[in-house]
């Protein structure tokens, strides 16, 4: 008899102790919010994606990630921010605007969208596609000056292929050819300028 009693508690305190511990999970909780409602495993997960998504781009394409540290650098760590935006509606690592996103390839994202869901709206795989093809339409409009200029020294810095590259993302292939033919340099709302991205090696971010 004094077993079956026993049985019985233990089962009675487990009972208790599952309806106690799924209260606070239900659907109807007043104390849930949206972002608990994620499954966690998922958020791992894509933590994982994006750690290993920036190792490969500093191992294979440098350039890249120093630019997206540039772009949208906010520290402490060193690693481009791919939910940074600003009021001009310039959005992710590297900072393209969001009307240029069409002739990219990139439809219905917005400045709205991308503040709420970042990652949902304009996720860090897409912002690369969206970047390296950019860099494609400057590299094709600079013609042969991507060509002749590398290796020179013009406006009193040295030329790099990797500088021509920030300046035409900076200023566009436009304003970098003014720039390199005539000396004509022009700069962003914050004053930075196509010479200060084509001089890229002698600033603080590149020794991040």
């Amino acid at each position: 008899m004094k077993t079956k009693v026993k049985n019985l508690l233990k089962i009675c305190i487990f009972i208790a102790l599952i309806t106690l511990n799924t209260r606070d999970i239900s659907p109807n909780s007043q104390h849930i919010n949206e972002n608990e409602m994620v499954p966690f495993y998922l958020k791992v997960k894509r933590e994982g994606e994006l750690n290993n998504f920036n190792k490969k781009l500093k191992k294979e394409k440098p350039y890249l990630f120093v630019l997206g540290i540039r772009e949208s650098w906010e520290g402490p760590d060193t690693i481009p921010n791919y939910t940074a935006y600003n009021k001009f509606g310039y959005l992710g690592a590297w900072q393209i605007h969001v009307s240029y996103l069409p002739s990219l390839g990139i439809h219905g994202v917005t400045l709205e969208e991308f503040i709420k869901n970042p990652d949902g709206v304009f996720p860090f795989e897409i912002q690369l596609q969206a970047v390296e093809t950019l860099i494609e339409k400057n590299i094709d409009h600079l013609g042969w000056y991507f060509d002749y200029y590398p290796g020179k020294r013009a406006r009193g810095i040295n030329i790099t292929k990797e500088g021509m590259i920030y300046g035409a993302h900076l200023g566009g292939a436009y304003g970098l050819k003014k720039f390199l033919r005539y000396g004509i340099n022009p700069s962003d709302v914050y004053g930075t300028s196509i010479k200060d991205y084509l001089n890229y090696k002698n600033t603080f971010w590149y020794q991040l």
